[in-house]
């Protein structure tokens, strides 16, 4: 098996590992929360998702324990002041948790005051737009793997900038569409957002937009997300 079938697998032979596993690919981020994403090995090491995917690693689900075995997988939700320090990937050193400092706690301040400040009475769209956003940068952090090379990086940036659709047609989008199962939909997004319970969301004549916000703000997103990572790897 390949390394994506090998995940698939044990997704499918372990229910607690498969909500970090998408169509074969270990995920960085969860969804909700776009928390980093980190797999815990027997000896207790971290790995980057990137690491789980790069099929030139050995990592196994079953077996020996040589330091690859993977057990389950953590949802890195808090500051490195609750995992007593940074969460680094033990194999490529790749930060999940970055460390403490005045920098971070600044920036954490910061970020807390404009949740504060946010005003209360927020419209339902820009709560669905905020949602899509979210998403849109979480699955965007799968589009490239630790084998991307740099000549796929500056054709997928210069396929960006020229809007050429055999590039954009590669990006992530319409993620209501239900193609995969463990997808959100509708009325999923509905209740997660906007804590409806389902008969409001077949009562709201509203929905269609609010639907059509947070799939705009998950594709603009994901784009600028992908673009950024594209121009972060072919800078000098």
């Amino acid at each position: 098996m390949n390394r994506r079938e090998e995940l698939t697998a044990a997704a499918e032979a372990n229910a607690g590992f498969a909500p970090a596993v998408v169509d074969g690919i270990a995920q960085k981020f969860a969804w909700p929360g776009g928390y980093p994403i980190g797999y815990i090995v027997d000896d207790g090491e971290t790995l980057c998702a990137d690491c789980v995917n790069d099929p030139s690693n050995p990592v196994h689900f079953e077996g020996d324990r040589d330091g690859w075995l993977i057990w389950g997988f953590q949802v890195y939700e808090g500051s490195a002041e609750d995992y007593d320090g940074a969460v680094v990937c033990a194999h490529c050193g790749a930060v999940l948790v970055e460390p403490c400092s005045p920098e971070n706690d600044e920036a954490m301040a910061e970020e807390a005051q404009r949740t504060t400040d946010r005003d209360p009475s927020d419209s339902d769209e820009d709560k669905m737009r905020r949602a899509g956003a979210e998403h849109g940068r979480a699955v965007a952090s799968w589009y490239f793997d630790g084998n991307t090379d740099r000549a796929t990086y500056a054709r997928t940036l210069r396929g960006i900038e020229e809007g050429d659709p055999e590039i954009l047609d590669t990006l992530p989008s319409a993620p209501l569409s239900g193609e995969w199962a463990d997808e959100p939909t509708p009325a999923s997004v509905f209740r997660d957002v906007l804590e409806a319970d389902e008969a409001e969301y077949d009562e709201r004549g509203e929905s269609d937009d609010l639907l059509t916000a947070y799939e705009e703000a998950f594709s603009t997103a994901a784009a600028d997300a992908i673009e950024a990572a594209a121009r972060a790897q072919l800078a000098p």
